[in-house]
């Protein structure tokens, strides 16, 4: 959970949710997969899926490094 302060065009303080759904490729070493992130008033409950809307959705990809 990420506790917002107010900033210009924003004028309540908010609670972060980020929810994270993604799979894993054994055989590429490689994860894909999609995020969601929420804002809710720090007097709501984030873990409620009634509280949670207009979420920013984006795409997740990652590759493996290993060391030499």
């Amino acid at each position: 959970m990420d506790f917002t302060l107010p900033a210009a065009g924003e004028s309540k303080s908010r609670i972060g949710r980020l929810d994270m759904d993604f799979s894993y490729d054994a055989k590429n070493k490689t994860i894909t997969g999609t995020g969601v992130l929420y804002f809710v008033p720090l007097t709501a409950d984030p873990m409620q899926a009634s509280e949670l809307k207009d979420g920013r959705d984006f795409k997740l990809t990652g590759q493996r490094v290993e060391a030499p």
